[in-house]
């Protein structure tokens, strides 16, 4: 009987260990990014955008074989669900804020960047202050760090319509069945363009958060690891690589 609880003991903990498993380096991270332009996007079939090539650059630099054609496009929910529960993963570009800022290892910035609340010219919507935030409905991203900073300032979820595609937001923002979106600036306009609309209708009525975007890891990677990753992303940004990308996708 001794021997029996032995063996198992044994059978327990090298599953354990096979379990807990390390990644060794940046070919053995998992990368998954969201339909998030111009900072990451797909294009007839081809990962595209500023923190995409970023990242190619950073792996390139790491003298890693993976590279942007091995990254994976999900939902956002989707994607910071299983970097929060599955190690060896990386998710990006994600806003650091203070409440995500323990959940993750981060490497970055990959850029500044502004939250903000989005309304179309003429709506009347006006708000002076997070107390004003309350008294609109908004179009949000589930888990996006635009409903993450609303659910901050204390607005209810039923002042919110929450959905996991843009194209949703913008159509409902558009018809007036929202009274403003909560996303990040520069994409918005962006993504506006791409459903046909001008931008120039839409306005900027209030900034949530101003911040920077980053790679985001699960908290199992080895902080070694991250700092490879931190050291690379420095060493792009020495060369000029990273400026020449952001020309590329913001001018």
């Amino acid at each position: 009987m001794k021997r029996l609880v032995i063996l198992m003991l044994a059978l327990v903990l090298c599953v354990g260990a096979v379990g807990v498993s390390k990644a060794a380096g940046p070919d053995d991270i998992t990368y998954m990014t969201e339909q998030y332009p111009p900072f990451n996007y797909e294009e007839q079939g081809e990962l595209k955008g500023l923190a995409v090539d970023l990242l190619d650059a950073v792996l390139k630099e790491m003298g890693a074989s993976k590279s942007k054609k091995d990254f994976k496009i999900l939902p956002w929910a989707q994607g910071y669900n299983r970097v929060q529960s599955e190690g060896n993963t990386c998710l990006f570009s994600m806003t650091l804020t203070d409440s995500r800022k323990p959940l993750f290892k981060w490497v970055g910035p990959v850029i500044e960047t502004k939250t903000a609340i989005i309304a179309k010219k003429g709506s009347g919507v006006k708000i002076g202050s997070a107390a004003d935030l309350g008294n609109y409905k908004y179009g949000v991203i589930r888990d996006d760090v635009g409903q993450q900073l609303l659910e901050e300032a204390g607005v209810s979820k039923d002042k919110m319509d929450i959905t996991s595609k843009n194209e949703s937001n913008i159509k409902k923002l558009d018809k007036g069945r929202i009274d403003a979106w909560a996303y990040e600036e520069s994409s918005a306009k962006y993504q506006l363009k791409l459903a046909g609309m001008n931008p120039e209708d839409f306005e900027t009525v209030y900034i949530l958060k101003a911040g920077t975007l980053q790679f985001a890891f699960n908290k199992g990677v080895p902080d070694a690891l991250i700092a490879d990753f931190q050291k690379a992303l420095e060493a792009v940004k020495a060369k000029g690589i990273q400026q020449q990308i952001a020309d590329k996708y913001l001018k």
